[in-house]
């Protein structure tokens, strides 16, 4: 199961590989937003974050185990 950690490290090393230097964005400069029930784009920076980003995607908030969602659109900038 992904983590909000996990999800982070994944996207910095995909941006990296993007990017002509090479080098991984750092936590501050990496921003990763989701959609709100209001179609608002808010911004994640934990794990409570990342669940309620996949509770607006169909999960399921009763448990972590539980909150799991075949695809979650993200919004990646630096």
């Amino acid at each position: 199961m992904a983590n909000y950690e996990t999800l982070r490290s994944k996207i910095s090393a995909k941006l990296a590989n993007a990017m002509d230097n090479g080098q991984q964005p750092t936590r501050s400069t990496l921003r990763i937003q989701y959609l709100d029930e209001d179609g608002e784009a808010v911004l994640m920076t934990d794990e409570d974050d990342f669940e309620l980003a996949k509770a607006y995607a169909g999960g399921d908030m009763a448990s972590p185990e539980t909150n799991v969602v075949e695809r979650l659109e993200l919004w990646c900038s630096m």
